[in-house]
């Protein structure tokens, strides 16, 4: 070990370097303070006790310090071990959390659904943002926004926004924590930034940028533009309801008729019957009766008329001409048209026959009137007259003057209904 003693000047740098290159232990006494007419005893005991001294190289203490160092170095190095590595494991659940949010069913959500149906599945699409946040794909937390929160008249909040995805179960757990926590770990995992909330007013502003949306300061609501837009949508979705639910019962309509007149018909024309295959025949080469059932036009009320009087013939309601409209009930149609004619020249024989008797009676009334009437008699005036002998004009007002055969003549054309002026007589 070696002893410096600081009198007048103490031990400069380049002296205090090359005691710590020889790696010599060596320390200094301060004797400056010291009197000069100190006796020895003094100055022995300044120098072994009292005196102020200080190290200019311990040769432990720097071995100390230099295991201490690495100490801390293997330390620092095992930190920045476990921080990468919870950087790294923080990247892998992002991107594993990320892959199974775009993985998930979106389809049968019933916000996507509703927005897609409404016309604006469009707005569902973008650049992604922040995926790995969430539980659930992009494309339903976006549309539970536009579907459900915006148009709210309050609007809506971005971190309301996240209560009501964080009641849902929508948010990764992890990161929800953690952001919570603001934890430094996810800068330096070099993730989105500002974590699911972000990518919320991201959305909002792409919204923002079409017109649908707008952030009042307050809250984001819907423009008054969008407002006007989804009134007129639902106007033409109730007409267009309306017309499917026509289309439907005319197609239901035709479809019943198809059946109820096949039926109809004998068994051997009926196989093989298919109705909608019948529905989609045209019978002009041009519309099929489905498309004329569709349209409903003058051609489709042309055609049920049709068909109803085709049914009503079959089940002998009516007697009228009927086609089979590529129906298999041709022969059922033809068998019945036999038995309406054969009905018919029935009725016209049965008229005809109470006509001739109507006619007969006519006859009787004229020429038996003397039996009928005793009232009128008539008398042979000269040789071809007959006159009422009683004047009762009411029930004999005219006399017939004529020889026996003119008179026979007369009887005939009374019995035809025709009087003598050709008019009917009685």
């Amino acid at each position: 070990m070696q002893v410096e003693v600081y009198v007048t000047h103490r031990c400069g740098p380049e002296k205090r370097a090359k005691i710590a290159g020889a790696g010599i232990s060596s320390v200094e006494i301060d004797l400056s303070a010291l009197s000069r007419d100190t006796t020895i005893a003094g100055l022995d005991e300044a120098i072994l006790t009292s005196a102020p001294r200080e190290w200019i190289y311990n040769r432990k203490a720097a071995h100390v310090r230099n295991e201490l160092a690495q100490i801390a170095k293997r330390d620092a190095a095992a930190a920045e071990g476990r921080r990468l590595s919870q950087i790294e494991n923080l990247k892998a659940a992002y991107a594993s959390a990320r892959r199974k949010a775009l993985a998930s069913n979106w389809k049968e959500s019933p916000q996507v659904q509703a927005v897609t149906a409404a016309g604006d599945g469009a707005l569902l699409d973008g650049p992604p943002v922040g995926e790995g946040y969430f539980t659930i794909h992009p494309k339903v937390w976006k549309a539970a926004i536009l579907g459900d929160m915006v148009p709210h008249y309050l609007g809506v909040a971005p971190f309301s926004v996240i209560w009501e995805f964080r009641k849902r179960g929508w948010l990764t757990e992890e990161f929800d924590s953690r952001l919570q926590q603001h934890d430094s770990f996810l800068d330096d995992a070099n993730l989105p930034k500002g974590g699911a909330e972000q990518a919320v007013v991201s959305f909002l502003r792409s919204l923002a940028v079409q017109g649908i949306a707008e952030d009042t300061g307050w809250a984001w609501k819907q423009t008054q533009r969008r407002s006007a837009q989804l009134h007129q949508r639902r106007i033409e979705q109730d007409h267009a309801d309306r017309e499917a639910a026509q289309v439907a019962a005319r197609l239901a309509s035709l479809n019943n008729l198809g059946r109820s007149i096949a039926l109809l018909g004998s068994d051997i024309e009926g196989q093989g019957f298919d109705v909608v295959s019948w529905m989609e025949h045209a019978p002009d080469g041009q519309q099929s009766l489905k498309q004329i059932a569709i349209k409903g036009d003058a051609a489709w009320q042309a055609l049920k008329r049709a068909l109803a009087t085709t049914f009503a013939v079959l089940k002998d309601e009516c007697e009228q001409e009927a086609e089979d409209l590529g129906l298999p009930v041709r022969g059922a149609l033809e068998a019945m048209r036999v038995v309406h004619e054969t009905r018919a020249a029935q009725r016209k024989a049965e008229a005809e026959e109470a006509e001739r008797l109507e006619r007969l009676e006519r006859l009787n009334d004229h020429v038996s009137i003397n039996r009928v009437d005793r009232r009128c008699s008539f008398e042979l005036v000269g040789n071809a007259e007959f006159k009422p002998q009683r004047h009762d004009t009411a029930r004999c007002s005219s006399t017939f003057r004529g020889t026996s055969r003119e008179r026979d003549a007369f009887a005939t054309q009374i019995c035809r209904g025709v009087g003598p002026e050709g008019e009917m007589g009685g």
